[in-house]
């Protein structure tokens, strides 16, 4: 008997492989009329043809080729903890995201994040008139920052809004 690999898995198939035909259902005939497709190359095993079928009634975001599941873990397994306390320490010292990046090699949209989400939390318990007032006397955004016991960024962020 001759040994067929299943296409998808490319492991040996041991029963007959299946092949996948597309075409129209004919209703007074019970069957399938007018095929469409024919996929006669491809054999597949049983696993293999029962996932196909199982991802045809799934919407294209329920579904995930194997290809992209497979870097998505690999980018899981090779993206490195991020120590938000390192990110957020770069930021109040006033380090740029690439320097951020370099050191720490954490990427951009990260660092962006982790910013938003340290200024979002910094301001729900800022007086903005206050430092409004601050500002408006004359001092700099390192005095503000000091008295309100918070960063320069913070306080930029919130005389900007």
């Amino acid at each position: 008997m001759k040994l067929t690999i299943c296409d998808r898995c490319k492991k040996p198939i041991e029963d007959k492989p299946i092949k996948i035909v597309i075409g129209r259902y004919g209703e007074k005939q019970k069957r399938v009329v007018n095929i469409e497709i024919r996929l006669n190359e491809v054999d597949l095993c049983e696993s293999c043809a029962k996932e196909m079928i199982e991802n045809v009634t799934k919407t294209p975001s329920q579904t995930v080729s194997p290809a992209i599941q497979k870097e998505k873990e690999q980018i899981k397994v090779e993206s490195p903890k991020v120590d938000k306390m390192k990110v957020i320490d770069m930021i109040i010292a006033g380090a740029r995201g690439t320097v951020i990046e370099k050191e720490l090699g954490v990427k951009q949209s990260r660092i962006s994040q982790i910013k938003t989400e340290y200024i979002e939390k910094e301001l729900e318990g800022l007086d903005l008139g206050k430092i409004k007032a601050l500002r408006g006397a004359g001092w700099k955004l390192s005095d503000i920052a000091i008295e309100m016991k918070t960063s320069e960024v913070v306080i930029s962020k919130a005389l900007n809004s």
